[in-house]
């Protein structure tokens, strides 16, 4: 995720990631590009441990 909310597709992440050689470090949420919204907190806590 970059500047001004430009989320990424999961193929992108994918390849940058095993670029830098983290091939299993995705974490995909069900959520549409505005995921930081209250109602989606307990998604996010479950997948980051937060």
């Amino acid at each position: 995720m970059g500047k001004y909310d430009q989320v990424i597709r999961t193929q992108q992440a994918n390849q940058f990631l095993e670029q830098l050689g983290f091939p299993e470090a995705l974490i995909e949420i069900e959520c549409g590009h505005d995921f930081f919204k209250d109602s989606n907190l307990s998604r996010l806590k479950k997948a980051i441990n937060i």
